[in-house]
């Protein structure tokens, strides 16, 4: 019944809870129709889209544009490229299988260009572009304001800064650069004209250009910035065009299928990123952890107490000291050894001197009682007629009789009960 009763509970505040959650980004969505974080898609109107980019493209190539959208390796035969056909992806990650990488670099080979704008590239494609150039890898910077330089036009650079949710200009996000600080003993002066920076963001690399045969691969870092959001002034206009300059624009190769994750892919690259960073990035995969947390945590409250072990009633210990020395003595009152019983009497009494009151009973004289009297707090003829009487009675004779083993025993309870009292 208890068990029923705490999941009902966990049950009726886990709806409270996505209730509460379903209505707080209803009412965003009711005062804003835009979605402040990366979708990085070419129809939809949002902020952080391409649509705007993609309409530059068509408009720059004279409609020469054709968009992917399934199969790739049907649209990058080497023959479709004779004609200076420019391949180009842009997304959060590009996914590509091990055909299509070497398929690209054969047309890069024969005088083509290959564009990448993409926070993440297969690791297999950086490793084949390494041999062409200088060893390179990604990275990130966490900032909210950024700054991207050309290094053909220095006096010209362009600012940017990240808006998220709800207006929020403070809010700082991840730019990725390209790292090239890492140089091999092998590396020489040879391949510099195959590897030619072209800009930086915060005086990092962000958009490189390498030789590949006849013809180039592009790799710039940042998508974000060709987003509706930076498109809209001239600033993001003005930046675009710089890139686009670098580039053949005649005829274009739009990839949009390598955005989806393909069977067999190559490895992506993901440096500095771990799940759970990708996951709270994600408005709804952050929801759904923070739900999940929230249950677990619902989960363990309400079942500490029932999972818990029931805890045994111990009995208490009892002090069986009385009974033992009843059934001691009445062992020797019955077998008629009075003189052992006192000698195990005396032998208890003494040992209570030197334990209790540190007093050493190998010699007993007047000093001796009268330190056992001053400690104990007794009277000290007490003490002197329990040892008197040891020494008459018991000490020397072979046996006693039991109205001397009585008499024996009051003594030294008179000792007792003076000592206990006070």
């Amino acid at each position: 019944m208890k068990k029923s009763n705490n999941i009902l509970i966990i049950v009726i505040i886990l709806s409270v809870v996505i209730l509460s959650v379903i209505t707080y980004y209803v009412s965003l969505n009711k005062k804003s129709k835009y979605s402040w974080y990366k979708t990085f898609e070419d129809e939809n109107k949002q902020p952080y889209d391409f649509g705007l980019f993609k309409k530059i493209l068509k408009h720059q190539s004279q409609n020469n544009l054709e968009s992917v959208n399934v199969k790739l390796t049907e649209n990058i035969t080497t023959s479709k490229f004779k004609d200076s056909l420019t391949y180009l992806f842009i997304g959060r990650q590009c996914f590509l299988l091990k055909e299509e990488i070497d398929s690209l670099l054969v047309i890069a080979e024969n005088g083509n260009d290959i564009v990448f704008i993409a926070e993440e590239l297969p690791d297999t494609l950086i490793q084949a572009i390494q041999e062409y150039g200088k060893p390179i890898g990604f990275d990130r910077i966490t900032e909210n304001k950024v700054n991207v330089v050309f290094n053909t036009y220095k006096e010209d650079s362009f600012s940017f800064r990240y808006r998220a949710q709800d207006k929020q200009m403070n809010e700082p996000v991840e730019w990725i650069f390209i790292n090239d600080e890492t140089t091999p003993s092998y590396y020489t002066e040879t391949l510099a004209d195959r590897f030619i920076k072209l800009s930086s963001l915060n005086d990092k690399m962000n958009f490189a250009k390498f030789r590949v045969g006849l013809g180039h691969v592009f790799i710039h870092t940042n998508p974000i910035l060709f987003t509706n959001y930076f498109l809209k002034d001239s600033n993001g206009f003005n930046h675009l065009n710089m890139v686009l300059s670098e580039i053949k624009t005649d005829k274009i190769l739009y990839d949009v299928a390598s955005r989806t994750y393909k069977e067999n892919a190559a490895k992506i690259i993901r440096q500095s990123e771990t799940p759970l960073s990708f996951i709270l990035k994600q408005p709804a995969l952050k929801i759904a952890w923070y739900l999940m947390l929230a249950g677990a945590i619902l989960f363990f409250l309400f079942n500490a107490k029932r999972m818990q072990r029931i805890i045994p009633v111990l009995d208490q210990k009892r002090n069986t000291s009385l009974q033992f020395s009843e059934t001691i003595s009445n062992l020797f009152y019955y077998t008629s050894d009075h003189k052992k019983l006192a000698d195990i009497k005396m032998n208890l009494f003494t040992a209570f001197i030197r334990s209790k009151l540190g007093i050493a009973t190998h010699t007993m004289d007047d000093n001796t009682y009268k330190q056992i009297a001053l400690k104990a707090k007794v009277n000290i003829e007490d003490v002197k007629n329990i040892f008197n009487f040891y020494n008459l009675h018991v000490a020397f004779n072979l046996s006693i009789t039991d109205k001397e083993l009585i008499e024996f025993h009051k003594l030294v309870q008179i000792f007792n009960q003076q000592y206990y009292k006070k």
